[in-house]
């Protein structure tokens, strides 16, 4: 082997050496990007479900007077209003919760609003009633909200599946539009 041979071969090894270092160091900084991108979008997952944990836990408390029991969040105008300002919050978190979690948090807000354009509650003992009258419906949603949260948070971590099944939700709720104090229509 020649001197030429010789620095040639080393040039060309230190070329292939360098070439593979820059190739491996990209591989592995593109493996770091998409790391880093999914730990924010879970840390923003986590985020909304902990607000909606909130929720699901306002929706547990109940109130009792003597043999009547409703639930807390409608026993006042102040509690009902600070509740579903907290849902409404939740529902606008939607981009990181999934569609059927998000579509059972619309239904909930659909149903409050509903009983709300119904009964027009002006005091306190309004909602009350209306706690009184409608706990089981609204135990339902809570329960069926819990159900999907924790299917949800168990895949918490599967950011791809998630992004992949994001998308526009198909679901469409009906309000009730207040036509005359009596009177209601969809």
């Amino acid at each position: 082997m020649t001197k030429n041979d010789i620095i040639v071969l080393v040039l060309t090894s230190s070329l292939i050496s360098s070439l593979l270092t820059v190739f491996f160091q990209w591989i592995f900084k593109f493996i770091d990007f998409k790391n880093d991108f999914n730990k924010k979008i879970i840390d923003k997952r986590l985020n909304a479900y902990e607000k909606i944990e909130n929720t699901i836990w306002s929706l547990s408390l109940k109130t009792q007077d003597g043999n009547k029991a409703w639930l807390t969040i409608l026993s006042s105008s102040e509690y009902y209003n600070n509740f579903t300002v907290n849902l409404v919050f939740n529902i606008k978190q939607s981009i990181w919760i999934s569609n059927e979690l998000n579509s059972k948090l619309t239904e909930l807000n659909v149903f409050l609003t509903n009983l709300e354009n119904k009964y027009m509650p002006k005091k306190d003992s309004d909602f009350e009633t209306i706690g009184e009258k409608h706990m089981t419906d609204i135990t339902l949603l809570r329960d069926e909200i819990k159900y999907i949260y924790f299917k949800d948070f168990n895949k918490i971590h599967d950011v791809s599946s998630f992004l992949k099944d994001k998308g526009e939700s198909k679901k469409t709720f009906q309000v009730l539009k207040q036509k005359s104090k009596d009177s209601y229509t969809n």
